[in-house]
């Protein structure tokens, strides 16, 4: 259930900031009470899903996009 409920929170973070990948540590920093491991593994969990789009992060690491 935290899996899930994290994931969507990540989710709906990227929707939010539509437009630009953004890798775990990135995200993180916005998600203060998140685990960057944690994150990451969502991201992995999503990025196989057609609405999401790999990219480099604006600090140059692999980060995920929400659309194309």
């Amino acid at each position: 259930m935290g899996d899930d409920v994290l994931e969507s929170t990540v989710r709906q973070w990227l929707r939010d900031h539509q437009g630009s990948a953004h890798c775990a540590t990135c995200i993180a920093k916005d998600l203060p009470n998140e685990d960057v491991r944690l994150i990451q593994a969502a991201l992995d969990d999503m990025a196989p899903r057609a609405i999401f789009s790999a990219g480099a992060c604006a600090c140059g690491a692999p980060g995920l996009r929400y659309g194309w």
